[in-house]
């Protein structure tokens, strides 16, 4: 999935957050990492999609030897999203962003999870961003901006997208960490694919909304959210 601004993601195959490129905005780089994330919204209206009753249906009979059909059947589906304006206001002045909101540049979905019959699976996947950004701000100036005011995990969106559009749009819960390396090692992807236990990975998930007082990221911090 491309977004509208940019063209690939060649350019941002450092660790780097922002990466300057010649006669081109600078990217904001970051990946933000999802795990077994309910919907907030309860069953979708109408019922499960046929797409999705047909991976539950798989999951159920065939077990972990069918989740990549499970997970190929629904990932048109996966989707994430970035808002500055969920970090802070300021956000997109201080870098010089153009818009608040910006789709992934691209998403992987890993895994799928059904806890319930009647609603939609929980997620576990992956999202690459390159925002367009006016000003060359170093990682140490970013990390430094967000003591201060907010921090950016706060602007992810993971959510499923019923219908090939926003027409019924379901957010998932804020299970998640925002990372800055851009990279992510083939062997993390597998273990969070077969649902290896989260300490055996690099870097925490946040904790689930059930406990919004506070969360970790990537950077080792407690976030309030």
């Amino acid at each position: 999935m491309q977004s509208e601004e940019l063209e690939g993601e060649e350019e941002c195959a450092g660790d780097d957050w922002i990466t300057p490129e010649p006669e081109r905005p600078h990217l904001l780089c970051f990946v933000g990492v999802v795990r077994e994330a309910s919907d907030l919204d309860g069953p979708p209206e109408g019922g499960l999609p046929a797409d999705f009753i047909t991976a539950r249906d798989l999951l159920a009979t065939e077990g972990e030897a069918a989740m990549a059909r499970a997970v190929a059947l629904v990932s048109k589906y996966f989707d994430c999203e970035f808002d500055a304006s969920n970090v802070d206001l300021d956000l997109g002045e201080y870098v010089g962003l153009a818009h608040d909101e910006y789709r992934a540049t691209r998403v992987e979905l890993l895994r799928i999870d059904f806890f319930d019959d009647e609603r939609l699976p929980a997620a576990t996947g992956v999202a690459w961003f390159e925002l367009p950004a006016q000003f060359d701000r170093t990682i140490s100036e970013l990390e430094a901006w967000e003591e201060k005011n907010s921090y950016l995990d706060h602007g992810l969106r993971f959510l499923w997208k019923l219908d090939g559009g926003d027409m019924q749009r379901y957010e998932l819960s804020d299970t998640f960490e925002l990372r800055r390396e851009y990279l992510i090692e083939s062997e993390e992807l597998e273990a969070l694919a077969t649902d290896e236990d989260a300490e055996d990975d690099e870097g925490d998930v946040g904790n689930d909304t059930d406990d919004s007082s506070d969360a970790t990221s990537s950077d080792g911090l407690e976030h309030d959210r």
